[in-house]
């Protein structure tokens, strides 16, 4: 398979030459031969070739966000092993079973279809591994072949590269919950990268869904945050929807917004605390007296802080007016 520039699908070098090949006693190259090939298995994919699956999403500062993984057709493999190899130079044998019945979700039940896959690289070896999906799925037996298959390339160094984005990269996604543009490839993700020596970490790429736009300051959303110990869940999840119609605060799209919620949910916090002063003054009798004046259940039952205020400063009025003990 070639890439946009005209070049083979991650390797310009012709395949190795491969000695005949006899079913039952695959043929064996030579250790250096064995080490030449095992090393340009492991070259990625050249970066047009891969693609990104979204396997979640949340919503973060306002933006649809997805965690993206990076993989390559089934084909690209089988091309790549046909580059290096040609295609006599390597097999497959398959084997399907189904499991027993499983909960699925909400009370779903479904077997699954699990494949084996041993490739045989003649002048390598063999190796093994496995590939599921749901039976309910219609192109389980498809899909859970491919992965079989390159799990058990992977095993021989061909896109184990790939692995090392196993928790993903979040990106934008637009209306259509794809990417709005797909992830920068690290150098060690590209041919050219790697055959100049870049190599992943030992520890394997991660990411985080809340990427903090421009203009936004994190220790706000975190103050906003610990706010909702300090008004109680009630309280904190009608001001967040009174004043930014969100649910949680990395939702809020606009910076000076936040400031404002921010702002707005310590004065709450304030006067709510002045409240608690005035109760312990007038006692419990005359609080709820002044509560039902304002058709309110509690005083957390305010509608928005300007009634609050009013509250409160009637509650502190008939705290003045009771005699000093």
């Amino acid at each position: 398979m070639a890439g946009a520039n005209g070049s083979l699908n991650g390797d310009s070098l012709p395949h190795l030459p491969v000695p005949a090949v006899h079913a039952e006693e695959p043929s064996r190259a030579s250790q250096r031969q064995a080490k030449a090939l095992l090393k340009r298995l492991q070259v990625p994919f050249e970066p047009p070739i891969i693609q990104w699956r979204v396997v979640e999403q949340d919503r973060t500062y306002g933006k649809l966000r997805g965690r993206v993984i990076p993989y390559a057709d089934k084909f690209a493999y089988q091309e790549r092993l046909n580059q290096l190899v040609g295609p006599v130079g390597w097999t497959q044998a398959v084997s399907v079973h189904t499991t027993p019945m499983i909960h699925r979700n909400q009370g779903e039940r479904s077997a699954k279809l699990v494949v084996t896959c041993r490739l045989t690289i003649h002048v390598l070896g063999s190796h093994s591994s496995t590939g599921e999906e749901w039976v309910v799925d219609n192109n389980a037996a498809t899909s859970a072949e491919a992965q079989a298959f390159k799990r058990a390339c992977a095993l021989f160094g061909l896109g184990a590269y790939l692995y090392y984005f196993f928790r993903g990269v979040w990106v934008d996604l637009g209306k259509d919950r794809q990417p709005l543009s797909p992830p920068t490839l690290p150098d060690w993700a590209t041919p050219e990268g790697w055959k100049q020596g870049a190599r992943p970490s030992v520890e394997r790429l991660r990411d985080v869904p809340g990427a903090v736009p421009e203009g936004f300051d994190p220790q706000v959303i975190h103050e906003i945050e610990g706010m909702r110990e300090a008004l109680g869940a009630q309280i904190y999840r009608r001001m967040l929807k009174l004043m930014a119609m969100v649910w949680e605060p990395k939702q809020i799209a606009d910076p000076q917004l936040a400031r404002q919620v921010l702002a707005g949910m310590k004065t709450a916090e304030n006067r709510m605390t002045r409240a608690a002063h005035a109760l312990e003054t007038i006692g419990k009798p005359a609080f709820e007296e002044i509560i039902r004046s304002f058709h309110l259940k509690s005083v957390s039952d305010f509608g928005d802080l300007t009634v609050l205020e009013r509250l409160v400063g009637a509650l502190e009025a008939k705290a003045e007016s009771v005699p000093d003990a």
